[in-house]
């Protein structure tokens, strides 16, 4: 589909969740400037947690995880029909690809993905409006 920009050449809004590592939130957001301009210009509201709370303890992923575990929370756990229904889905595409003799594209951590993903993206009109890293 093609994009319906309202400022040609404007940057996209762009909202980014970041789980681990350096865990985050931020949005990138095209403002218009103030006054009687048609002006826009790029905004950050960012909350990097190491940043917001310097000095404070924060666990590694797997001291949260043995920890939740230890105190019975099983909040951040798969339950066991969702584990069965993910691998019901998961199976058959599993099956057919070892049948094909398809082998997954490989790629870089932390990275876009394949160059194929990407490609594929942009023929969907999908552009890149940045680096997403922080």
């Amino acid at each position: 589909f093609p994009s319906a920009q309202l400022f040609e050449g404007a940057q996209r809004n762009e909202l980014v969740i970041r789980v681990q590592p350096n865990e985050c939130i931020y949005l990138k957001m095209m403002n218009k400037t103030p006054g009687l301009s048609t002006d826009l210009t790029l905004s950050d509201l960012d909350l990097l947690y190491k940043d917001k709370f310097p000095g404070t303890y924060k666990p590694e992923p797997y001291e949260r995880l043995i920890l939740d575990a230890i105190m019975g929370d099983h909040n951040i756990f798969v339950r066991d029909d969702e584990l069965l229904a993910a691998w019901k889905i998961l199976t058959p595409v599993l099956h057919t690809l070892k049948e094909q003799g398809i082998e997954p594209k490989k790629y870089s951590f932390g990275s876009e993905g394949p160059p194929e993903a990407v490609q594929a993206a942009k023929d969907c009109g999908w552009i890149r409006p940045g680096n997403t890293k922080k």
